[in-house]
């Protein structure tokens, strides 16, 4: 049996660091474990660098970085054009957490004076995906052609690969994360759990995850709810994928904001990240 392994979960961090999570938190534990949590966001769950210093993680995460180029791709698969297979994880460093198509990866590489075509684009992406690199993930749709033909979401294996790059963006990091972490439960606990994202048009929700043919969560991630206008668009999409979808608990990961909205018979529930990483799921 072959199993897939990903960095660290937050949970297995704080065991790293030896910080027991466990409630009641008095203030002071809080603001460790809210900077415990600032530097696994920063800097991923690689099991090798969580004790070192910024710099040396730095240069330990680019090191990983040409070791998969070189071992894993060039080797492997038996790359030629390593300059462009180099672009290529520059752009989707760049793009990680939002939908991108191969047309569109290939538009990008062209930007950076890249010339590949879009079969070979195409062919060096899915190395990228058997390696382990980056994650992409689909639109629920009930057929499963369908879903495979959208557009994907990507994701990377872990976010410490946008710091080697230089690339800042904290909400799209926590979504990068909430994402791995749902795979991790997935691979770890319950194969049978799926995972996409909705979009109707009008909106999208970031993650619904499935359990075989049933929808057993919507959630959304919202790093800045104080936006009242970002904010109201998640909602809305959130409660029209709830009618859509017939599912009425709703989950909006956040990180700084707790609470509990109940809209109609519908129940919204603002949990912090770091709670949402700690806690054991309800479905399996």
């Amino acid at each position: 049996m072959s199993f897939r392994l990903f960095p660290l979960s937050f949970r297995e961090f704080l065991f790293f660091k030896g910080f027991d999570y466990s409630e009641p938190l008095t203030e002071a534990r809080r603001g460790r474990l809210r900077g415990f949590l600032e530097k696994y966001v920063r800097y991923g769950g690689f099991p090798g660098i969580v004790d070192s210093s910024e710099l040396i993680k730095i240069r330990t995460l680019q090191e990983y970085l040409d070791l998969i180029v070189y071992r894993d791709l060039v080797e492997r698969y038996g790359v030629e054009k390593t300059r462009a297979m180099k672009a290529l994880m520059r752009v989707v460093v760049r793009n990680f957490a939002r939908k991108i198509s191969i047309r569109k990866l290939n538009g990008l590489l062209a930007s950076t004076g890249t010339k590949l075509s879009r079969p070979t684009t195409s062919e060096y992406f899915s190395y990228l995906e058997d390696v382990g690199f980056v994650i992409p993930i689909r639109k629920y749709h009930p057929s499963e052609v369908e879903s495979l033909r959208s557009t994907p979401k990507i994701y990377l294996a872990d976010t410490g690969f946008a710091s080697a790059f230089g690339v800042e963006d904290k909400e799209y990091r926590i979504e990068n994360i909430v994402a791995v972490e749902l795979l991790r439960r997935k691979h770890y606990f319950e194969p049978r759990l799926e995972v996409h994202y909705w979009d109707d048009g009008r909106g999208e929700v970031d993650f619904v995850v499935s359990k075989g043919f049933n929808v057993v969560e919507l959630i959304q991630v919202s790093y800045d709810v104080d936006d009242t206008a970002t904010m109201n668009r998640e909602i809305k999409a959130l409660l029209r994928a709830s009618e859509s979808l017939s599912y009425k608990k709703l989950t909006v990961v956040t990180w700084d904001y707790e609470d509990i909205h109940q809209v109609g018979r519908k129940t919204i529930r603002f949990v912090l990240l770091w709670r949402w990483l700690l806690e054991k799921p309800f479905y399996y």
